[in-house]
């Protein structure tokens, strides 16, 4: 597959590789995702088909080799429905997937993602807006202040 940048059209077979990957996937037997021994194996398994057909792993792709979507595989953390292990296994899964983003990024020659990256990776780069407020306000003499003090209620 020919090396594109950001801007570049998909090279002619691209995106039917990129859905034979997909439809690949979809088409394995769902495992036990309370099964810890099971969900590792799933989880190498898709990394491996990713390698093999020379495709970018995402979230997306995971949840589905995990038998679900992205909006249940990220609830599994709250909702008590799999295990903690699982959890644990599916997190570190998503913390590959996320450093190989950031490497694609940063190694991609494009500078948009490349700001997006580090303001999202890093503290000292954010965009940050400055708001200077002045208030303008007529110079008084000591003696007019008073005088206007004198007239608040209180006083």
């Amino acid at each position: 597959m020919a090396k594109r940048n950001w801007v570049n059209k998909p090279e002619p077979g691209e995106n039917a590789n990129r859905l034979r990957h997909t439809m690949t996937i979809a088409k394995w037997e769902l495992i036990d995702i309370n099964d810890k021994q099971e969900v590792m194996e799933r989880i190498e398994q898709y990394f491996d088909q990713c390698i093999e057909d020379d495709i970018l792993p995402t979230v997306e792709g995971l949840a589905l080799a995990l038998g679900t979507n992205r909006t249940t595989m990220f609830a599994w953390k709250t909702n008590g429905k799999v295990p903690e292990e699982v959890v644990g296994l599916v997190d570190r899964a998503v913390a590959i997937l996320n450093a190989d983003q950031a490497t694609n990024i940063a190694n991609s020659g494009n500078v948009v993602g490349q700001i997006f990256l580090m303001k999202n990776s890093f503290e000292d780069y954010t965009d940050k807006r400055e708001v200077i407020h002045r208030v303008e306000a007529p110079q008084l003499t000591q003696k007019e202040l008073m005088e206007k003090a004198k007239q608040l209620p209180g006083f």
